[in-house]
């Protein structure tokens, strides 16, 4: 995500901005792999939590998409 904004905005405010999404997600997931995190044995998962995530992710992307242009001023263009 970042670095596709990146390619879209070039000016200092977006190199700024983005780069430091991109960086913060790199090292956030660097990390995460260095901790080896493995999930807690105490609780199982739920496939619940699982459903909730994914619908609210599609949730927002969907809102996002179609309030693009008018959130940030730049619509999407779907090529």
């Amino acid at each position: 995500w970042a670095i596709a904004h990146l390619a879209a905005n070039g000016d200092q405010a977006s190199v700024a901005m983005f780069g430091g999404f991109a960086i913060y997600a790199a090292i956030a997931l660097i990390s995460l792999f260095a901790r080896n995190k493995t999930p807690s044995a105490n609780k199982p998962p739920r496939l619940t939590m699982d459903v909730v995530a994914i619908v609210g992710g599609i949730i927002v992307a969907a809102l996002l998409v179609k309030f693009h242009g008018t959130l940030f001023g730049v619509p999407l263009v779907f090529v």
